[in-house]
């Protein structure tokens, strides 16, 4: 091969080699300003209402931990495995780690999430730099939700038949493999009242959790409009990102958690789910169901 050849050979090998990812710049944990207890609490809750299972969990050392968990396309917002060919290489596995140290007074809440890509084909695997999107968000939303209770003085009781420290907000729910997956559970009717009390966009987007996450569906196209019919219920208009985002069960998730903390955490509250003016859905405490083919 002449030089013009193997110039050519090693800079085309150049363009398409692998390149690793930046690692990220060191984080401090978030101050939750109430008890250890409250933000212990609120991270299992998440970790529950974005069914998460916990494999760890240590109160002693305040230690949550999840299995290795595969995730969505979405994994491209929360960190980067490096580029090839000019491409983002995004992470398709992650395991989920919180710490929660603190005392009666105040609580710190650090969030680590070990974002990889698995070669299935080749046994083999890259580390992940992350964003600290989903780390952020999540410490945000304990501090909201633990701050929230440590106002209104909620207490948690271990009962038989609920999920063992859940928060009694009226009903118990039911501690069953059914009740546990969103896709088991049972359809959700409101109860009519006389008049609207429904509050007004600006007043729901107040609520930094609520904004984060309607302003994450409405950017994939699964939510095209919302409006509160009334202080337990609202309705979303979804859009054509219903059947291509492929977190959106995640993501309505998070904002039924959200919505729930816009109403004192009301264990009626739900989203009536609504595409081209027809019911289709609701999303309740036991999770998502659909009433008819989207």
């Amino acid at each position: 091969m002449n030089r013009l050849g193997a110039a050519s050979a090693f800079l085309l090998s150049a363009c398409y080699s692998y390149k690793p990812p930046t690692l990220p710049a060191p984080r401090d944990a978030t101050v939750v300003n109430a008890s250890m207890g409250r933000a212990w609490d609120a991270v299992i809750d998440l970790f529950a209402a974005r069914n998460i299972p916990i494999r760890t969990i240590e109160r002693v050392s305040g230690l949550i931990a999840s299995d290795l968990l595969a995730i969505g396309l979405d994994g491209k917002e929360w960190a980067s495995c490096g580029t090839f060919a000019g491409d983002t290489i995004a992470p398709n596995w992650a395991i989920y780690n919180v710490l929660v140290r603190g005392d009666s007074a105040s609580a710190t809440v650090r969030t680590t999430v070990r974002w990889t890509y698995v070669y299935e084909k080749e046994n083999r695997s890259r580390e992940c730099s992350s964003s600290y999107k989903w780390e952020r968000d999540l410490e945000v939303e304990v501090k909201e939700r633990a701050e929230q209770r440590q106002e209104r003085g909620f207490t948690r009781v271990d009962t038989p038949g609920v999920a063992p420290g859940a928060v009694l907000e009226g009903e118990p729910v039911q501690a069953s493999p059914e009740a546990s997956s969103p896709s088991a559970a049972a359809p959700y009717t409101a109860e009519p009242t006389s008049g609207s009390d429904g509050r007004s966009n600006d007043e729901l987007v107040r609520s930094p959790s609520f904004r984060r996450a309607i302003t994450d569906l409405q950017r994939l196209g699964v939510v095209t409009g919302y409006q509160e019919f009334r202080r337990d219920t609202l309705t979303l208009d979804l859009g054509n990102g219903l059947s291509t985002s492929a977190s959106t069960e995640y993501n309505l998730g998070r904002l039924h958690l959200a919505y729930r903390g816009t109403t004192d955490y009301s264990s009626r509250s739900v989203l009536e789910l609504r595409r081209d003016g027809r019911y289709i859905g609701m999303f309740t405490k036991d999770g998502l169901a659909w009433e008819e083919a989207r």
